[in-house]
């Protein structure tokens, strides 16, 4: 079954309600396994609140299969790039959107985009 016929059927199954598409990926093959990179830019009190040290434990604690870092950027944000598959991600997303009990997240930037190979080695805090 090629590509765009499964963006075809995805695309009639949401019309009809069933399921919510939030973006398209183009499959270069069904039994290929996409690799994505996600990043996030985390607004709202999320730095000096353990937010980093929170996304890390998470990632380790429940064995995510991504590759990347987390980064307090200077404007008082907190950039996660992630990369993985589309369930690894997703679970990386969920958790950014909570993080630790000191922080307080208030709006999320989300990029998503195919990668051929990795970048990085494993998942760490950036200085």
């Amino acid at each position: 079954m090629d590509s765009w016929l499964l963006l075809m059927m995805a695309e009639k199954l949401a019309r009809k309600g069933r399921i919510m598409l939030r973006f398209y990926l183009k499959l270069e093959t069904v039994n290929r396994i996409v690799m994505l990179e996600m990043k996030l830019v985390v607004h709202g009190r999320v730095q000096g609140v353990g937010y980093r040290y929170s996304i890390i434990e998470h990632i380790e604690s429940n064995q995510t299969q991504v590759k990347g870092y987390v980064y307090n950027m200077p404007n008082g944000s907190v950039e996660i790039v992630a990369q993985g598959d589309i369930e690894a991600l997703k679970d990386v997303r969920r958790f950014a959107s909570q993080g630790s009990d000191k922080c307080m997240v208030r709006e999320i930037e989300e990029v998503i985009q195919n990668i051929e190979e990795y970048s990085y080695d494993g998942f760490e805090i950036k200085f």
